[in-house]
């Protein structure tokens, strides 16, 4: 029997950015039977408390949630913060400069807000509907977050082909030695450092772990 499950929430988990009841009831089924139901999201954790409380999980303690990609980890109770990886300002000026003349939505995620540059009304109804805290920012110039915790940047642009491209000339453009990590969405490209992967460390055999989702 699995004891710990693992699933992404957009496109996977959720319909129109809640957990329908079907799934609410197979999650609580499985709960009940010992099984531990982790999301794993490329959100904000301020982003997801609605979610949590339809899955059983929220402000409980011994039940966690993986935002940001891997790059932070909670414990749901008291929204404590076990795990985090960001990018240091170096290298997310660095990401965010490049995207200074490219023809994408850039936003900038910290602990607490996203800072959208260059924005895209669609990203805005989507941030809205996501129930994300979030800014529109016309001067393109992140020092004023200098002294924040900066979790990723994403480049979004509604178009495949150009985003795949992007990709490849990011990943010659920025030394692999920094280990950052480029991940193409059917909307965005992620740029992220460090913690693409997760180390989970546990007692007993992998086959306990059940991971639901995609990259």
């Amino acid at each position: 029997m699995y004891r710990l499950m693992f699933s992404d929430l957009d496109e996977t988990l959720l319909v129109n950015h809640h957990v329908p009841k079907m799934n609410q009831e197979a999650i609580l089924k499985a709960r009940e039977q010992g099984l531990k139901f982790v999301p794993c999201t490329g959100r904000a954790f301020n982003m997801i408390p609605d979610i949590l409380k339809e899955i059983g999980t929220y402000d409980k303690a011994g039940e966690y949630s993986l935002c940001f990609n891997g790059g932070l980890i909670v414990e749901n109770k008291d929204n404590k913060v076990l795990h985090f990886k960001g990018l240091d300002f170096k290298q997310a000026k660095e990401i965010f400069e490049n995207a200074r003349n490219l023809d994408v939505c850039v936003l900038v995620f910290t602990l607490d807000c996203c800072y959208i540059f260059h924005a895209d009304e669609d990203e805005i109804q989507r941030k809205i509907a996501q129930k994300a805290k979030f800014k529109v920012i016309e001067d393109y110039d992140i020092d004023f977050l200098k002294n924040e915790k900066i979790a990723k940047i994403l480049y979004e642009k509604r178009d495949m082909d150009y985003l795949k491209q992007l990709a490849k000339k990011l990943d010659e453009l920025f030394d692999r030695g920094d280990r950052y990590y480029f991940i193409v969405t059917f909307l965005s490209i992620l740029v992220l450092a460090n913690d693409k992967e997760v180390e989970i460390i546990q007692e007993g055999l992998f086959d306990d772990i059940y991971v639901e989702g995609k990259e």
